[in-house]
């Protein structure tokens, strides 16, 4: 991995693995002296008690992961504090020892070389011990201190959709609000999205059901290995579970058995005639194929459209490139991809839902409600009442309730995304080419008022003004230039200095997170790495690795050679000098 004096060769995060004399030991050293690896010659001198000192016990190893954390560590906080404004985002998880462990990312515009690029770096997994709101923004606090970064420069906070999180008044979003008022809260859009379908499948009981059915499928088969082998035999996908916490999962649950649902119906008839299975077993079956019936088919079309939908914009958001732009488009297309859905999905998903039914031999029409009975006040006679609404006709109101429902949440849920992007939204290449210079100086003056402290109002509009005709000229195409590449030509025709301030407004627009899925992407290495074979790990140590691991192409660009001289002068053991 790296060289040090006296042809010592360190490696801090790898045990040897067997007996010196083992043939596994001896498989290991030929391999990396195959690749002329300068630990082979290191490994072969200890194996031949030609040294005394090996450097391979485990202190040795905290030791170097803790300075080669460190150097990573230190080297983001010198961009970060170069970049001076940015974005935090913190989302908990508990790990394999039951530790809640909170992580912790810092969003920024980076300049390396000469280029810009959004960046969320990896700083440290907290080993929160708090709930609350105050306690939790109290450790956040205490964190971003300790790394010497200034809550003053933090320009907007991004977590989950939790009450502690994201309360108005007590939640974590509040307390760093009033330690600064320009910390604006934008909520996960990822979470956002997930709650508007969690909700939407629970808007009424049919939904309950319909979802509970598709649950109940997967549970039966997969409570029994033979089941299962019967099942596997006959698909090209394995049938998943559902989550009420990540709604892909919903959707991958629909989808498998939507396009499996005849050979998933054809097992099932085939366990249901087993007489070698037992009665339960062939009477779950039966169970179920009761309850596959023609509104049940329905429903499965219905929501696997939507559900694809929702799932392919989910996953567009997540990309650390994204800017609240782009994203607050992404949801207004999404609204109307779910409005156009209403005008036709409904009838196709009963034509499709029909197809199948023949081929399983199932009546292609909705089941008769049953007429319910109501006692009148006052009398003793009992009467019968039902609706005369078609039962055709209750399947579209119950679809359009469930569209209402996500189309009003998406509103809602999405008002400070749609705000803070219509504070920015002058600033990208199609505005400034279309809009006139009086519209960009008034946009421009709302800017300021909510950025006193960043915008100088007067030397911004006066930017403005001229930055539009400058950039017609210089930047081609510049319809389509989005913040991220105005910003770049403004490096390269050395445009920064002239005009200061409309840097500082795209560097600040580009730090807005839209999700924290890169908090969500740093569990899994905490999975990885703290697994149960090394469920005692340290925190400092968990926290070295990880940032190693995630900010692995800095880490492989850094120069090691001051921590190895370091070291090696502060860790000196007796050597035999050859």
């Amino acid at each position: 991995m790296f060289c040090a004096k006296n042809n010592l060769a360190f490696r801090g995060s790898s045990n040897i693995i067997g007996e010196p004399n083992s043939g596994i030991f001896l498989n290991t050293i030929e391999l990396i002296a195959r690749y002329h690896h300068p630990l082979a010659e290191h490994i072969t001198n200890v194996n031949l008690k030609q040294k005394s000192v090996s450097y391979f016990s485990p202190q040795i190893q905290n030791e170097l992961i803790e300075l080669l954390g460190r150097k990573v560590k230190s080297e983001i906080v010198t961009r970060i504090k170069k970049a001076k404004y940015h974005s935090i985002l913190f989302d908990c998880t508990p790990d394999l020892s039951h530790k809640e462990q909170m992580s912790e990312i810092i969003r920024y515009v980076c300049v390396t070389d000469g280029e810009y690029s959004i960046e969320e770096s990896f700083l440290d997994f907290i080993e929160s011990h708090q709930k609350t709101g105050v306690g939790l923004a109290s450790e956040i606090l205490f964190s971003l201190n300790k790394d010497e970064l200034n809550i003053e420069d933090c320009r907007d906070q991004s977590y989950d959709n939790g009450a502690n999180m994201s309360g108005k008044h007590s939640g974590v979003q509040a307390q760093i609000t009033a330690k600064n008022d320009l910390a604006r809260y934008v909520p996960c859009a990822a979470h956002t999205i997930n709650l508007v379908g969690v909700h939407s499948a629970e808007v009424s009981p049919f939904m309950i059901t319909f979802f509970g059915k598709v649950q109940k499928v997967f549970n039966f088969f997969s409570s029994s290995t033979t089941r299962w082998d019967k099942l596997m035999k006959t698909l090209e996908v394995t049938l998943k579970s559902q989550s009420k916490t990540c709604w892909s999962a919903k959707k991958e649950a629909i989808r498998s058995l939507n396009i499996q649902i005849t050979n998933v119906c054809n097992v099932l008839q085939e366990i249901s005639n087993d007489s070698l299975l037992n009665a339960e077993t062939r009477s779950g079956a039966r169970e179920i194929m009761i309850q596959v019936d023609f509104e049940f088919l329905c429903w499965f079309d219905f929501w696997n459209i939507i559900l694809t939908i929702i799932d392919r914009e989910n996953r567009s958001l997540q990309s650390k490139n994204m800017t609240i732009d782009i994203a607050s488009k992404k949801i207004d297309g999404l609204i109307a991809s779910i409005q156009n859905l209403r005008d036709r999905s409904i009838h196709n998903s009963m034509k499709k839902a029909e197809i199948i039914s023949k081929d399983l031999d199932i009546e292609a029409s909705f089941p008769i409600k049953k007429k319910r009975k109501a006692k009148r006040m006052f009398d003793d006679e009992t009467r019968e009442e039902s609706s005369h609404i078609p039962p055709e006709k209750d399947f579209e109101i119950n679809c359009n309730i469930v569209f209402d429902s996500i189309v009003t949440q998406l509103h809602w849920r999405f008002e400070t995304m749609a705000e803070i992007s219509s504070d920015f939204e002058f600033l990208n290449g199609n505005s400034l080419a279309s809009m006139s210079v009086e519209d960009l100086k008034k946009c421009g003056d709302k800017l300021c008022q909510k950025y006193v402290r960043d915008l100088n109002a007067n030397e911004f509009l006066s930017e403005i003004e001229s930055f539009k005709f400058q950039a017609s000229v210089l930047i081609p195409d510049l319809k389509n230039a989005n913040p991220l590449k105005i910003l770049q030509f403004m490096h390269a025709y050395s445009l920064t200095e002239a005009y200061p301030f409309i840097e500082i407004a795209l560097r600040i627009f580009l730090a807005l997170p839209v999700t924290v899925a890169s908090c969500e992407r740093s569990f899994s290495k905490l999975e990885l790495l703290k697994n149960y074979l090394r469920s005692s790990m340290g925190q400092e140590r968990l926290s070295n690795l990880v940032i190693l691991s995630i900010e692995n192409p800095l880490a492989k660009s850094l120069c090691y050679n001051e921590i190895i001289d370091n070291f090696a002068s502060l860790k000196a053991r007796k050597i035999n000098f050859v």
